[in-house]
């Protein structure tokens, strides 16, 4: 049960009636007789109620001790009686806006009041807990060798003396081992010290080793796979003549962005553009200006899409587009800014022997059902088909 004082003596001596009854007395001495404005008695009902509500409430706060809130209550009152009784008893004017002055400091308190509650007295401060006091659940450690087997990715605390103190299921599955067997064993029997990475499963591993109190904590992680070089020449994920991503590198970005959009439920475009040469002369096109082309058509592609797009040059020099969360009307304005920045690439003064065109294919996906990128990629050559048709 909450006790409360009860306010000192002083406190309760500036009860809002008490502080009032000397200024009523000044008020009626400065009045001059018939010059004071009449009020209705609705008024004074409503200036009588909120004075006694102001009255309440001050007692209610010596009560309680807020000192920010007595301060309130006491001007609000104060103002208010200065305020009417100035005006009904024709004092001089600097009465009426002294009221008027208590009133807004009295608001400006209580507002203050409500905005940021006072704190609470030193007699009602919660008590610190003791240092006895057991600590709270959330702030209890959980120990290593608990915390071990709850890591998805394999892992083991190495403990005194290089022993293993703990070890998770999916590392003991990759020794081959039942993990009571590896505990207690050391931990140099299963890795070559300060190796940095390791083979296990016919898999690479790399080793995050973290000093702790208790001991080390190493947690494996598996090496990404990287495609093979083509040629030796540069990675096989990149076409070295474009910059473009390679069409081998095309399905594992693909499936990517299609669980991505499947998982969070985002759209997913898939464009693929086709850079066409028609003809103004007779005989074959010059292979160095198709060439020429074809390269200031994947400059405009790359400043076209954005940073997270992914653009990969198909067979038939095709470039294919993945825009993640990005709805199919947006997949054609992309296009149509594509044909805008193509019909810039030859200058109209030249004699050039072909036009430029650009035909498109499109396909969606809106993140609901499955799909596959065989599927997909399926649907942008067929409509790219019948856009050239």
């Amino acid at each position: 049960m909450t006790v409360h004082r009860g306010g000192s003596f002083l406190v309760w001596l500036g009860t809002p009636p008490l502080v009032s009854l000397p200024i009523l007395i000044l008020l009626v001495s400065s009045g001059v007789r018939g010059e004071g404005t009449t009020l209705g008695l609705p008024l004074w009902t409503g200036i009588f109620m909120g004075y006694a509500a102001l009255t309440g409430g001050y007692i209610g706060l010596a009560w309680k001790e807020d000192p920010l809130g007595l301060a309130a209550a006491e001007l609000l009152a104060q103002g208010l009686l200065v305020t009417t009784l100035s005006l009904a008893l024709g004092t001089p004017g600097l009465f009426s806006w002294t009221g008027v002055a208590l009133l807004c400091m009295g608001m400006i308190l209580a507002l203050h009041g409500a905005v940021q509650p006072p704190a609470a007295p030193p007699h009602l401060a919660t008590p610190s807990p003791s240092p006895s006091s057991p600590p709270l659940a959330a702030e209890r450690e959980i120990p290593l060798d608990d915390l071990v087997p709850q890591i998805p990715l394999p892992s083991l605390l190495v403990g005194e003396g290089g022993l293993v103190a703990a070890i998770n299921r999916e590392l003991a599955a990759l020794l081959g081992k039942p993990p009571e067997e590896i505990v207690g064993t050391p931990a140099s029997d299963l890795f070559p010290p300060e190796a940095h990475q390791v083979s296990l499963g016919e898999t690479t591993w790399f080793l995050f080793p973290r000093t702790t109190p208790r001991g080390t904590l190493m947690i494996l992680s598996p090496q990404p796979e990287m495609e093979a070089p083509a040629s030796g020449t540069g990675d096989s994920y990149l076409d070295s003549e474009t910059g473009l991503y390679t069409e081998a590198h095309s399905r594992r970005r693909g499936e990517e962005e299609i669980e991505r959009a499947r998982r969070y439920r985002r759209w997913l475009a898939v464009v693929l553009l086709k850079l066409e040469y028609e003809s103004l002369v007779e005989g074959p096109l010059p292979p160095k200006e198709q060439k020429d082309a074809y390269g200031k058509f994947v400059q405009v592609v790359f400043k076209t899409i954005r940073t997270c797009d992914m653009a990969f040059r198909m067979r038939d020099d095709c470039v294919l587009l993945f825009l993640p969360e990005t709805p199919s009307s947006g997949a054609r304005t992309l296009y149509n800014r594509v044909r805008a920045g193509v019909s810039k690439i030859l200058d109209e003064a030249a004699l050039t022997p072909f036009r430029l065109a650009v035909a498109a294919g499109f396909a969606f996906y809106g993140g609901n059902g499955t799909t596959e990128y065989g599927k997909l990629l399926e649907e942008v050559y067929s409509n790219l088909a019948r856009n050239e048709d």
